[in-house]
């Protein structure tokens, strides 16, 4: 009929079988290959070129593995894998220190970005606690405001020391018991060398002996005051005058 039946009924079934045939070549593998590529996406399988050599990845990317069977019949058997690169500490990391990653990952800090001083340069804008520690390698000071080392402390100490011992210029003199007046009393001493625009540091020598010593101490009370003048020293007593000598010792910085 020109027009096939739609009743299964109508037709008549016959079951052929026909001779076995020969047994086919069995399917081997021909060739394997596994490239990768990075991608932005975990889903998405990429377009661009793939690449023998396994690429870096940067943080946060994927990189996708796509392995390529090809046997002795048919087309090519291929499959993806995809794996994606892990993020520094936890969660996502979008920046630090406000500097955000670069095109490998990594955020590089410069020492302003987290506060602390560069290696050259540099203001302090606060107390530095040394926690009992040293500094050490500084250079001689040329300003005020500069630190300077011990070593360069102790030579200038040293320097201003010889320079004062070489100003320096002692004598050594006796207050005796002659006092000129009746109240106020004066007395000149003989000091060669002094002069009378001298500003001397005079202290008095106690004797060894102890009772003496104290008849000293209350005989220098009773100086009241001294002036200098060419080779002399006038003391003055405004009161009492002492009854006991008094060995002095005068000293001068010029």
């Amino acid at each position: 009929a020109s027009t096939a039946p739609t009743d299964w009924k109508q037709y008549k079934w016959f079951q052929i079988k026909g001779e076995k045939g020969d047994t086919g070549t069995p399917a081997t593998l021909v060739t394997k290959s596994v490239t990768y590529q990075v991608s932005d996406s975990g889903t998405i399988i990429p377009s661009g070129a793939w690449s023998t050599s396994i690429p870096f990845v940067a943080q946060g990317k994927y990189i996708w593995t796509k392995t390529e069977l090809q046997f002795n019949s048919g087309d090519p058997i291929v499959s993806y894998s995809v794996s994606r690169m892990g993020m520094d500490g936890t969660g996502s990391v979008s920046s630090v220190a406000g500097v955000s990653p670069d095109s490998t990952g990594n955020v590089t800090l410069t020492a302003s970005d987290v506060g602390a001083l560069p290696v050259s340069g540099g203001d302090m804008t606060g107390t530095i606690n040394m926690n009992g520690q040293p500094i050490s390698g500084l250079n001689d000071p040329t300003e005020e405001s500069q630190a300077a080392r011990k070593g360069y402390v102790d030579a200038a100490k040293k320097e201003v020391k010889a320079y004062t011992d070489s100003k320096r210029k002692t004598w050594t003199a006796t207050i005796t018991t002659t006092w000129s007046g009746s109240g106020p009393y004066t007395q000149s001493v003989t000091v060669s060398g002094i002069l009378a625009s001298d500003m001397p540091h005079i202290m008095p020598v106690y004797s060894s002996d102890n009772a003496t010593a104290l008849s000293q101490k209350e005989a220098w009370a009773c100086v009241s005051k001294a002036v200098t003048a060419a080779n002399s020293i006038t003391f003055t007593c405004f009161e009492d005058k002492p009854t006991t000598a008094i060995s002095i010792q005068i000293e001068v910085n010029r």
